[in-house]
Order: C-alpha cells, then sequence, then structure tokens
C-alpha cells in the first residue's frame, strides 16, 4: 500500500478527471503551428529527422511527424509546439498542417 502511494504522489493522477478543462505539463508537445515569419525553408526541411516537413507552402505531415522538436529547437521563430492534445482523427489520410 505504501508503494502505491509512492507512485500516486510521485505521478498524480492516472486519468484525467476533466476532459475539457486539462491543462498539460510543459515538456508535452502537441498540435505545431507554423509562423508566417521568413526562414531558410531548405535548411528547415532538413532538419527534420523523418522527411515530415515540406515546403511550397511549409507544411508538416503530422502523420510522418514524431513530434521530437528539432524543428522548434532549430527555427523557433518559425515552428512552436503548443499544449493542444487533440491530434487524433478517424481518416486514415492524416492531414497537413499548415
Amino acid at each position: 500500500m505504501i508503494k502505491e502511494a509512492k507512485v500516486i504522489i510521485h505521478n498524480g493522477k492516472q486519468y484525467i478527471p476533466d476532459l475539457r478543462n486539462v491543462k498539460l505539463r510543459a515538456p508535452f508537445r502537441g498540435r505545431p503551428e507554423i509562423s508566417t515569419e521568413k526562414v531558410d525553408e531548405q535548411a528547415l526541411v532538413n532538419t527534420c529527422p523523418l522527411g515530415a516537413i515540406s515546403t511550397n507552402p511549409i507544411s508538416i505531415d503530422l502523420g510522418k511527424c514524431a513530434f521530437c522538436g528539432e524543428c522548434a529547437f532549430a527555427f523557433p521563430e518559425k515552428i512552436k509546439f503548443t499544449q493542444d492534445y487533440k491530434l487524433s482523427t478517424n481518416n486514415h489520410n492524416c492531414p497537413k498542417v499548415l
């Protein structure tokens, strides 16, 4: 019983009591936002290890994206990850974020 109490104290609740008003912690990377800031597009495309970023216009394929954050680290003025966790879809063709 003491072991379980330690886990709850350390990790918090193992469920989300209110899904509409949930606040996620800082390391969580949600939906990416792309700004209109001008950057070297080819360098931005080359930073993605999975090839999820394409140009003309700059977009991120969420089906390929692993949310590693390399693009946001290299180009913080262009790409920012939000806390928005609503990313699921029932369509197998995942939309691109523009």
